[in-house]
Parts: structure tokens; sequence; C-alpha cells
């Protein structure tokens, strides 16, 4: 169920307040204490349910100033049904949208029978409404959800187990007497009070009776021996059972007293030994590492010697060493200055050959390019390229105009092929359109006017057609076309009474007299032939009334035949000017406006192929003008580029004298002596270059001679002379070389002094700790009193026996006092399997089950006689006075019988509806237990699961190392998201079977830490899909934790609405009427 609209006339703070069209979703309402929130989560309770009391009801949020205490709501039922609800101090009318009054017990049974209280527990939920889980055990609550799920739909379970409990009370109470049953026994016991004083006195019945109570006294004593027996048999079962575990009892108390010497031993001795052993032989081998590792750096400290010389001379070494990369730069830089200064050398002779045979060094050092000579080449390159600019815009002009002067052509032909047609068209100039346009609306008007003629026409033949069936249904009354009989037949048969009273008073005897016979058959005749009278005028009016009929009808056919041939012959004249209409405008003839329809689009199409056709032609013309203009201007452009031509023609003589003043070749352009000039300054530039890169060359080769002299002296010094004076990159890695194996030679004899000094050490170290792991190693002998290693192993297996021993003693006894139940029996036990032997034991059951058979035997024996006997008593009984008594005795017994059936069935009945309730709980209440589960391992981040007990009663959290959290060790926060979570799981479970009706949840989150608020907000989100949620807050935050939880967790398809309530005023939030306007 959805509420759709709202409106409060008066209700506490809120008067003339309401909210329209409630969207679907999550309804989020803010606002500040004392503003009207609770004010309206009642209302919405009290309109769907009720007051909760007549008391609530008279003090219960009575409206503020003259507004009338009610309001009113729409709600939709998720069948798509809707309800009215209006309701006025006490008063509530219940409508559905056809404004028809529904009981409301019918509306009550489309929520599922629920009432005010169950409501306010499952589904209006608060700070104040979490009160823990009474809930899950509240009898109104458990009866409810009861009927809902087992499909009771209206009916009330705690009602029918109360009708039930009022039907026990009138059969049987403990105490009282006007219950049924207690009347019917205290009858009986009158009645059997009455009996036994007959009984008394039969001295006969008297001796039956104590030989009855003899023989009950044998079968009760027979019994009780029966008993005696089988308690025997059932010892001596026990006693086969025990013996297996008596004898491993007693084997493992002989193990355990014969390696009772080994009982004291060191806690895992064995692993300690083992560990002593293992940590003196690692010592021992580290001892002899060390003593190896002390004669190895002897043996280095004494190969490294010989390095006292090459350190004397280090800084030179250093020094030249340091001189490498420098040197190594130097050397490839000479390489490259050299092989670079000789190819710029060949480039720049390549130019100057390029240039002309009579370019040197020394001549291209001397040219000089005047400012004179640019400006001369600059002015003529700039002339030839205007006068190129201009033929170039010429020639792109004329080639335009031409291509426009062909598309013209093309265009033109284009336009002739499609004015041209191969079918007539229907009009040739616009008058002929117009014609034909006022024939196509006449035609139109002349089939609408004949469909309407032949509309009429069929209504008259209807028409027709049932007045002739009402005209042959009135022929077919016979009663009322008979004539009737003529009325002197009639006026005879009245007189006949006379006629027969004139014979019959000759032979009455003068009984009646004369006069008084007279007058009587006279009135009587005169009395029939008025009713004969009155019925002839009667069949004359109806005969009448009918034929009149016939005519009127007979009348009506004619006019309608009438109105149809008029109808006929105007549809003849209209087909008849369609034919002429046709034949006169249009090629062909129309029978029907279906054809004149078709006809009219094709028409529709034809005036737009005219006016598309004149359009066509106009273009055309255009088109025509328009050419003959472009090929004026075509003749025109020629005429100026062939000018334009001759001009450059001028410039190019007047530039080749200028070369030959000048000395430059004929075939250049002025583009073209700027690249020379460019390219005789470049090379200007690479002579300059060259020489600066020559001065670097000797600069260099004077340094790598120095720096090879130094290095050589070097050399020498280490022992090394090289066979000549060309010395390479090599020399410099042996020189460090020499100096490297110098210096590690140093560092590596001081590391090993160093390092021999503390292996020294070391083996004093490991000898003190093997002189204190055999110490160990003798107090664990010591601590057993033994002398090696072996004893103390066959000590630790004697341990080990005597612990299994124990162990066994352990298991055994437990095992026999399983079986015996008790101490005491199991010592029972023992003590007869000590004292007997088991072949006696089974020769002792094999004496007790024969003893047991014919004893049984005995019994039945007995209560054959027994039996005999009471055939005798009730012989006895059957006097006629105590026949009487024994008959209502009978009597009382029976009633008795069928109230105590009656009654019994109920207690069945009520038994059964308990335990399918019980069942119900624990089958449905773990379904709503798993529902809060999911909830709460929401909430949580899957911290906690929720269970709960057997009996559904108790409810505990556990966590994921599977440690239990029960209610008492619960934080408030945390037991609200539970309570919550069980509630939620409620209202899922009713709606599963009932009509999902709104939750109104009042400030839940504030409670909440912030992850947990927007773990829950996306649970009433997506609840909200189902069920319609009314959220108030007076915390603003609240939106903000709604709007992140659908961002978050991707749910904005749901739809959320927010609203602001504010001294009992509410109104949409102010961003929500934004969006909606937008």
């Amino acid at each position: 169920m959805k509420i759709r609209s709202i409106y409060c006339d008066g209700f506490g703070i809120l008067s003339q307040q309401g909210i329209d069209n409630i969207p679907k979703g999550l309804i989020v309402i803010i606002g500040n204490n004392e503003s009207g929130k609770t004010t309206f989560m009642d209302f919405l309770r009290t309109s769907l349910f009720g007051f909760s009391s007549q008391r609530n009801q008279r003090k219960g949020y009575l409206p503020i100033g003259n507004s009338k205490h009610g309001g009113r709501l729409i709600v939709v039922m998720k069948d798509g049904r809707e309800f009215y609800i209006e309701w006025n101090h006490s008063k509530w009318i219940i409508k559905d949208k056809y404004e028809n009054n529904i009981d409301h017990s019918i509306f009550r049974n489309s929520l599922g029978n629920i009432d005010r209280e169950t409501y306010k527990r499952i589904f209006a939920i608060g700070l104040q409404d979490l009160q823990g889980l009474e809930i899950l055990s509240e009898e109104n609550i458990k009866s409810r959800l009861f009927s809902a799920g087992a499909g009771l739909g209206a009916t009330s379970f705690p009602g029918l187990i109360k009708k039930i409990d009022r039907e026990l009370d009138n059969l049987l109470t403990k105490k009282g007497r006007n219950p049924i049953i207690n009347q019917t026994l205290y009858k009986l016991n009158e009645i059997n009070s009455k009996i036994k004083s007959f009984q008394e006195q039969t001295s006969l019945y008297i001796e039956i009776q104590k030989k009855l109570e003899t023989i009950e006294e044998n079968i009760k004593r027979n019994r009780q021996k029966e008993i005696t027996i089988r308690d025997r048999l059932q010892f001596i079962n026990k006693l086969e059972q025990v013996q297996s575990f008596w004898i491993r009892f007693k084997e493992a108390k002989q193990n355990e007293e014969k390696f009772r010497f080994a009982q004291v031993f060191p806690e895992q001795g064995i692993k300690r030994l083992e560990k002593i052993k293992h940590e003196i032989e690692g010592l021992e081998i580290n001892k002899n590492n060390v003593n190896q590792a002390i004669e190895n750096m002897k043996n280095e400290i004494e190969k490294s010697l010989g390095f006292e010389n090459i350190i004397q001379h280090q800084d030179e070494i250093e020094l030249c060493i340091g001189e490498k990369e420098k040197y190594l730069s130097f050397l490839e830089e000479h390489s490259r200055l050299k092989k670079q200064n000789l190819l710029l050398k060949n480039e720049l002779l390549q130019k100057l050959s390029d240039l002309g045979p009579e370019w040197t060094r020394d001549k291209l050092r001397k040219t000089q390019v005047t400012l004179e000579i640019k400006k001369s080449v600059e002015m003529y390159k700039k002339s030839f390229i205007k006068i190129n600019e201009k033929i170039q815009f010429l020639q792109n002009e004329l080639n335009t105009k031409t291509e426009l002067g062909k598309s013209l052509t093309h265009q033109i032909h284009l336009i002739d092929k499609k004015l041209f047609r191969s079918t007539i068209p229907f009009f040739l100039s616009s008058d002929d359109l117009q014609i034909k346009k006022q024939a196509l609306k006449k035609l139109r008007s002349l089939f609408q006017e004949l469909d309407k003629n032949q509309f009429f026409t069929a209504q008259l033949k209807k028409k027709d057609e049932e007045q002739k069936n009402r005209y042959e249904e009135q022929l077919k009354k016979p009663q009322e076309i008979l004539k009737p009989l003529p009325l002197w037949l009639k006026l005879i048969i009245s007189f006949l009474p006379f006629i027969f009273s004139y014979f019959i008073s000759s032979y009455n005897n003068q009984l009646i007299p004369k006069e008084w016979l007279f007058f009587l058959s006279i009135s009587g005749s005169v009395m029939i032939f008025i009713t004969f009278y009155h019925h002839h005028r009667k069949q004359l009016n109806l005969r009448k009334r009918f034929f009149s009929e016939l005519k009127k009808f007979e009348d009506e056919i004619d006019q309608l035949h009438e109105e149809i041939y008029k109808l006929q012959k105007q549809s003849l004249l209209i087909n008849r000017q369609i034919d002429e209409m046709s034949q006169k405008y249009f090629p062909k003839k129309f029978l029907s406006i279906s054809e004149l329809e078709r006809f009219e689009t094709q028409f529709e199409k034809e005036i737009e192929d005219f006016l598309q056709h004149q359009e066509l032609k106009k273009e055309q013309n255009n088109l025509i003008l328009k050419q003959r203009e472009i090929q004026q201007m075509i003749n025109d452009l020629q005429q100026h580029l062939n000018e334009t031509e001759k001009e450059k023609k001028q410039m190019r003589e007047n530039w080749l004298s200028w070369l030959i003043d000048n000395g430059f070749p004929t075939t250049t352009l002025p583009e073209d002596f700027q690249i020379i000039l460019q390219f005789i300054e470049n090379a200007q530039n690479e002579e300059r270059h060259l020489c600066n890169e020559e001065d670097r060359e000797n600069q260099h080769y004077n340094y790598l001679e120095k720096t090879r002299s130094s290095l050589l002296s070097l050399l020498q010094l280490c022992g090394e002379a090289p066979t000549n004076n060309q010395l390479d990159i090599s020399y410099f890695e042996r020189l460090h070389a020499y100096y490297t194996n110098a210096i590690e030679r140093q560092r590596k004899y001081l590391l090993l002094k160093d390092q021999l000094e503390q292996k020294r050490l070391e083996e004093k170290i490991i000898e003190e700790q093997l002189k204190l792991k055999r110490m160990e190693l003798s107090d664990l002998y010591n601590l057993i009193k033994v002398k090696d290693e072996e004893n103390y192993r066959l000590f630790a297996d004697a341990h080990e026996k005597w612990f299994t021993a124990q162990k066994e003693i352990t298991e055994a006894n437990e095992s026999l006092q399983l079986i015996a139940g008790n101490p005491e029996k199991l010592n029972s036990l023992i003590k007869e399997l000590q004292e007997t032997h088991i072949s006696q034991l089974q020769e002792e059951k094999i004496s007790l089950e024969n003893e047991l058979n014919d004893l049984i035997q005995k019994i039945g024996q007995d209560e054959q006689e027994k039996g005999a006997i009471i055939e005798r008593m009730t012989y006895l009984e059957n006097n006629q006075t105590l026949g009487e008594l024994l008959f209502e005795e009978r009597f009382h017994r029976e009633k008795l019988h069928n109230d105590l059936k009656r009654w019994a069935t109920f207690v069945l009945a009520r038994h059964f509806l308990k335990q399918t309730q019980n069942s119900y709980e624990q089958n449905r209440q773990p379904r709503v237990i798993q529902e809060a589960q999911q909830f709460i391992q929401q909430i949580t981040n899957h911290r906690y699961r929720l269970f709960s007990s057997i009996d559904s009663q108790t409810i505990y959290l556990e966590e994921q190392n599977h440690r239990r959290k029960k209610e008492n060790e619960w934080s408030s926060g945390l037991a609200d998201q539970v309570y919550l979570s069980i509630r939620f799981g409620l209202a899922l479970e009713f709606g599963r079977m009932n009509e999902p009706l709104p939750l109104l949840l009042d400030d839940i989150l504030v409670n909440f830490d912030p992850s947990r608020q927007v773990a829950t907000a996306k649970i009433i989100l997506q609840l909200s899909e189902e069920n319609q949620i009314f959220l108030f807050s007076c915390h603003p935050e609240t939106s903000k934790i709604i709007q992140k939880a659908s961002t978050l967790h991707h749910l904005e398809h749901l739809p959320v609405t927010f609203y602001q309530i504010k001294d009992g005023i509410i109104t949409l939030d102010s961003d929500e009427l934004l969006k909606r306007e937008l």
C-alpha cells in the first residue's frame, strides 16, 4: 500500500496542511524539535487505524483554532485499488474510487487485519520504539504474523484461542459445579452412592467382591515381582556390557603399577636431550671452522706485503690518473678536429669550384657583396612576382568563369529533362486548375450527401424491419383477436339459475319460501348478466385497441416505405450528378468516395508537379540570361590576359641586359641570383670557422704530448717499461691497476689483522659455550639418576608406557560410569564382577527369564478369573431398582464420555493450534532473522552475523573470529542497529503475505556512526522499492546521508523526495522544488 495524498484539517499543531501526488519511494521530512514531525506520524497512524483508545481520542492532538478535528488520505493498494479515507472526530468514512462506501472490515481485511498497536510495533519505528527483542515473543505480534503467514486472512488467531478457552471453561473447571462435566460427575457420584447401598445388602455380592480384591492383590504382587525380575535382567545386561571395559581397566592398572618407577620424568625430556646434543655438535663444528679460518688469515697476510714503494708516490699517481678522462677527451677531440677540418676544407673547396674555377680561398676572403646589388636584385624580384601573380589571378578567373558557364549549361539540360513529361497533365493552365478544384469540392459534397442518404435509408430499413416484427408479434395474440360470444347468448346463460329455481321450488316441500327463492334467483341472474356484460365490453375494448394498434403499425410501415422511396430517388439524382461532373471535368467515373479520395491524392500530386514545372521554366530562363553574361566576362578576361603576357616579356628582356652589364650569367633569374649571393656569404662564414678550428687542433696536440711524458715515467716506477713512446689509453688503466692493487693490498693487510683478532676472541667464546652445554647434559642425566644416554632413553620409554596406562585407566573408568549411570551403581557393578563369574551370571539370566515367563502366564490366568467375577457381579446388580440406577449411571457415563470427547477435542485443537503457531514461528521467524542478518551485515560491513537460539527467544551476534556477543554485551548504537534490522525483517515478512504497509521512521540514524549511517540509508533506499517509507528527522545532515548513499551505491534510479516542516507547515524542499520546475 502506498499513500498518494495526505490532507490534515486539524490535528494538534497541523492545520489545513497536506501533500498531493506523493511520489513512490523514500519521503524525507526534515524539521526542528516541536515542529510537528511526531504529530504528523500520529496523524498517519490515526488515519489508517484510528485512536488507540477512547481516552486518547478525547485528549489526543486536539486542533488549534477553529479547524475541525480530522483529515483524509488517498491510498493505493499493490493490486491497483484506491481507497479514500476521511475521518472527523470519531467517525471514519472509507470509499473506493467510484465513491462507493466500503465497510471498515473489508478495508481492515485488505491490510491483513492488522491493528494500530501491531502497526506501531513493526512499521512505525522511532528511538523509543527500539526497545529490545521482546517483540519476537510478544503474543499479539506473533499471532498477527501467524494469521498473515498461515493464510487465515481476516481471522483473528488470538480471538480463536479465546473462543476455545471459553468453550473449555464451560465444559470443565477444577472447582465449581456450573460447568457441564462437573455437573455430570456430581450426578454420577450420587448414583454410585445409591448403587453401593443396594450392593451392601447382598452377602454374595460381598464375598465375590472380596475374592475379586484377593485376585487383584495377587495380580498386583505378581506385577511387582515381574518388575523386580526385569530390573535384575537389566542389571545382568549391564554387567555383560561392563565386562570388556573392566578387563581393560585391570590390565591398565597392572601396567601403571609396573612402570610407576618412571612416573617422574622431565617434561619434554627427549626433546631437551636431542636439543643439547645438537647444540654441542654445532659448537664443535663452529670451533673447527674458526681454527681453519685463523690459519687461512695468516697465509693471506704474508701474501699481501710488497706495496710500500707505490704508496710513497701516491699523490703523483693520483694526479696522473685524474688526467685520464681529460686526456681521453682531448685525444678524441684532436682526432675529431683533424677529421672535421679536413672535411670542412674539402667542402669549402667544392663550393669555390661551384662558383667558378677562378674562385680560391684568398679571393673569397677579399670578395664583398654590396647593398646596391642586393637592392637591384630585390627590385627585379618583386616586379617578376607581381606580374606572375597578376597572370595567375587572370588565369584563375578565366578558369572559374569557364567552369561556371559549363555548370550553367549542364543545369539548363537538367531542367529540360525535368520539363519533359511522358503523361498528359490534368490541366494546362492555372484557370483550368481552379475549375477542376471547384469540381472536386462539389463532387465531395455530393458523395457526402449520398452517404448521408444511404445512412438514413439503412436506419429506416432497420426501423421498418423492427416495425414488421412487432406487427407480426401482435398478429400472434389469439386471445385478443378472437371475437367474443354474442350478448343474447350470455343473457340466456345468465337467466338459467332463475329457470332452475322455478323447477326446484315445486320439489322443496316449502322448506324455502318461493318469494325468497325467486328473489335469490333473480338477483343471481342479474349479477351473472352484469358480470358477462362487463366481460363482453372489456373484450370489445381490447379487440378495438388491438386493431387500432395494428392500423397504427401499418401506417408507420407505409410511412417508412415512402421515406425510403424518397431517399432512394434522391440518391439516384445525386449519382446522376456525380456521373455528369466526372465525365465533364475528369477522365474517369467515380463510383465511391474512397475512389474520389484516392483521385484527390493524385490530384494534389499533379498540382505539386504543375507548380514545380512553372518554377523550373522560370529558373531555366534565369539561367540562360546568366549564361550570356558569363560568356561576355570570359571574353574580357582573355583579352586582359594577353596584354599582361606581353608586359612580362618586356620585363625579362630588361633583366637580362642588367645581368650582362654586371658580369653575371644570363641564365639566372632574380630569385636564383639571391641564392648565389647567399651561397657566397655562407662560404665566407665557413672559411672563418675553418681557421678557428685549425687553431684548436694545435692546442690539443701540445697537451697530449705533455701528458704522455708524465705517464711514461710513472709506469717505469711501477716496474713496467713501454716498448715505444706511442702510449694509448690502456696505459692509464695499467697505472690505475698498479695503484689500486697496492691500495687493496694495504687495506687487506689491515683488515686481515683485525679479523684475526676477532676470530681468536670467537674461539674462546665457543670453548666457554661447549663447557656450559656439557654441564647442562650432565645435569639432565643426574635429574633421573642415570649415567649415559642409553639408560636415559630406556627411562623415557618406561615413562611413556606409564602415561599410556594412566590414560587407559581414565577412559575405561569414564566408559564404566557412562554405562552404570552414577558412582554408586558403578561400585555395585564392579563388586558383582569381582565376586561372580560370567558363567554364573548367564545361568542366572536363563533362570530369571524362565521365571518371568511363568509369572506372565499366571498373571494372565488371574486376569481371566477377574473377568468372570466381574460378570457375576454384573448379574447380581440387574434387579429393577438397581437396573434403573445402572441405566441412569450408563446414561450419565455416556454423556460424560461425549462431553469429555468434546473437551478433549477442544484441548487437542488448542494444542495443535499452538503447536502450529510455534512451528510457524520456528520456520518463519528464522526467515525474519535471516533477513535481519542480511541487514546487520550490511550495516556493520560484515563484521557481525545474527543468530537466534533454538526457541527463537534469544538473539546473539557472532564476530568474524566466531566470538559471540549476547544482548547485554552490545553497545547502545549496535543494539539499535540489531533491533532496527529485526523490525525491517518483520516488515518484509508481513509484506510477503499481505499488503506491504508504509514505514514511518523517526530519527533512527542519530546514534549511528557515519559509515553505518550511510549503510543504513542504503538499506532504507532499497526497502523503498517495495514499501513506501516516511523518514522524519530533526538533523539536516540526514538529507546529505541519503544523497551520499544513493550516489555511493549507484541507487540514483530510486526516487527520493525531501520536505521541510516548520511550525506545523509542510513545504517541499527548495532544491526539490527547483528540480521539479526544471
